[in-house]
């Protein structure tokens, strides 16, 4: 039992973490705009998220947002770090990619900024506020009832900035991709 409660911490993040270095930019030579386009595509498919926009001319490339994995989808690599995982399991969180190639002699350096939001849902006012007066008037128990219509509920993204971890696992698989072609 006591193998099992500690197997569930270290699996969910409270063990101990290799800490990762953050890494801004990596630069690759070799490589034309095209290519690196082309290998961070595919490291982001690999990664669950989906490419809204690849130009290889300009080298940008951006993904639609994805909602942060929960602790049971164990195959997913969006959430880096023990704080990350704990995040998208008690909040509604999702990441958006974007990567920014520069060509110079003779490689290519990338760029990765991994955007972060939270789900907010605004309370709506109430409209009615039932009173009873059974017991001080002897009348019969009037109820409101409180209908909550879609227009009521407001969703809101709030900026929560950016997810540095994240931005250096794609950039590292993305260097490791391009060394293999």
């Amino acid at each position: 039992m006591v193998v099992l409660v500690c197997g569930f911490f270290v699996f969910t993040g409270c063990g101990q973490q290799a800490q990762v270095k953050n890494v801004e930019r990596v630069c690759l030579s070799g490589l034309d705009k095209t290519k690196a386009v082309a290998v961070s595509e595919g490291v982001l498919r690999d990664m669950n998220f989906t490419v809204t926009k690849a130009d290889s001319g300009v080298g940008y490339v951006q993904s639609r947002p994805l909602a942060g994995g929960q602790l049971f989808e164990f195959w997913r690599k969006d959430n880096v770090g023990s704080l990350n995982t704990a995040e998208a399991n008690l909040h509604s969180i999702r990441r958006t990619v974007e990567l920014r190639m520069e060509e110079e002699p003779q490689e290519v350096c990338i760029n990765c900024r991994v955007r972060v939001e939270r789900l907010s849902l605004s309370e709506p006012a109430e409209k009615e506020v039932g009173i009873r007066f059974d017991r001080i008037t002897g009348q019969r128990i009037r109820t409101s009832v409180l209908k909550l219509e879609p227009e009521a509920v407001r969703k809101q993204w709030i900026e929560l900035g950016n997810d540095e971890e994240l931005a250096t696992v794609i950039l590292q698989q993305i260097e490791k991709e391009a060394a293999k072609k």
